[in-house]
């Protein structure tokens, strides 16, 4: 592992995190990796988020691209769930930091709030989480710590979703809901009550913002509901009290204001909700 730290050519970067993956898997270690992950975990996860210009570097004379090096680096985070412990609050300090770090070519740049590339690096953190949450949480769904689990990635993913900053970020925290709502829904070891304790939050947070007709997080909050909810309704009788109560509370909200986007709200959404 020592090797490994501080490599930058992206043809030998390819071999060392295939070598990680090696590593997780092979069977005489597995007694080990409760001593090792984070070692094995500081080797790897440095080198998130990648941002790899492959014409512009030295050493990159085999077509080596900027998605090879993603996929490979996301094999390493999901080779093993004993990395979740770690994962998960790496991902949501990526997520919500001001300022992000990254590797181009392989050299540490710091990007600046609002820069095109600080809001790829916040698509790309959702994307890895999305990729990496199945298997993260697949080994707590019989764990207590579920459903804090499950709340601590909602609560990180919904506050960047209602800054509403970027559109592709705004759509990538439509993807990654969509997928955590397949989680919980569709994984049969996930308890009946671990699901209403996530979504219990999850209606409190929706309707807070019902309460703000016309605003700008009223309208992500009902856009990121009617995009997701429909891909799980199918799976589960228990999204039907969630139906119920947020839809009666978005329509008495737009009753009781007298703003004239509220037409246009019910107009919009009401077809998704229906379908609901």
């Amino acid at each position: 592992m020592s090797q490994i730290d501080g490599e930058k050519d992206p043809r030998n970067l390819l071999q060392c995190f295939h070598v990680v993956e090696l590593l997780v898997s092979w069977p005489r270690l597995q007694p080990h990796l409760h001593v090792l992950n984070e070692e094995l975990f500081d080797v790897f996860s440095c080198y998130f988020p990648i941002e790899f210009a492959n014409d512009d570097h030295p050493d990159n004379d085999v077509g080596i691209t900027k998605s090879d090096l993603v996929k490979s680096l996301t094999r390493c985070f999901t080779s093993n769930p004993i990395f979740g412990e770690l994962a998960i609050p790496f991902f949501l300090d990526k997520l919500s930091a001001e300022v992000i770090q990254v590797e181009t070519n392989f050299q540490r740049v710091v990007l600046p709030a609002k820069n095109f590339f600080y809001f790829q690096c916040k698509v790309d953190t959702l994307e890895a989480l999305k990729q990496c949450s199945p298997i993260y949480l697949y080994k707590l769904a019989n764990d207590s710590l579920f459903v804090d689990r499950v709340k601590l990635i909602w609560n990180a993913v919904f506050s960047e979703l209602m800054t509403g900053a970027n559109e592709l970020v705004v759509e990538s925290c439509h993807s990654y809901f969509a997928a955590l709502l397949q989680i919980l829904f569709n994984e049969k070891e996930v308890s009946t009550e671990s699901r209403t304790a996530v979504m219990k939050e999850v209606i409190s947070d929706c309707k807070g913002h019902f309460r703000s007709v016309g605003t700008k997080t009223h309208r992500l909050t009902l856009h990121l509901l009617s995009k997701c909810l429909p891909s799980v309704i199918s799976c589960s009788d228990d999204l039907s009290f969630c139906v119920d109560q947020l839809f009666e509370d978005l329509i008495s909200k737009c009753v009781e204001s007298s703003h004239e986007l509220n037409k246009v709200t019910i107009n919009e959404l009401t077809p998704d909700w229906v379908f609901v």
